[in-house]
């Protein structure tokens, strides 16, 4: 069997602590503020993606553990629940870099966060 992607996949703890916080975050200018929703939104699309591919894959692996032939495909289940954790660890990736600086209280031009992407935020100086 082979996966799509990186062979590993990994979410740093510090990742996990910035976006917990930016999940918290409010920004004073509407841009931003909307951008970081939307930002937020994907990550909890992600979230949920995961948290359904867990409990199938989890669901699946508990009956064919018992020898029961369930209806279920355990190989399957475990490939989509590699491919919502790659996809869910890349976004957590991608928002901690792009709201780090921000939430580790370095100022950052706000007016620039509305249309940056992770690469183009800028910290003002």
């Amino acid at each position: 069997m082979s996966y799509p992607g990186p062979a590993t996949v990994c979410i740093a703890p510090d990742d996990l602590r910035v976006v917990a916080q930016a999940l918290m975050l409010r920004l004073p200018l509407r841009a931003a503020e909307s951008r970081r929703v939307s930002r937020m939104h994907e990550l909890l699309d992600r979230s949920s993606e995961l948290a359904r591919a867990v409990v199938a894959q989890t669901h699946c692996g508990r009956v064919h553990c018992q020898g029961t032939h369930g209806a279920g495909d355990l190989v399957a289940d475990t490939d989509a629940l590699q491919v919502a954790f790659a996809a869910y660890a890349s976004i957590v990736q991608a928002i901690a870099e792009e709201y780090r600086s921000i939430v580790d209280g370095v100022p950052l031009r706000l007016d620039r966060v509305a249309d940056a992407g992770p690469a183009q935020l800028s910290v003002a100086s």
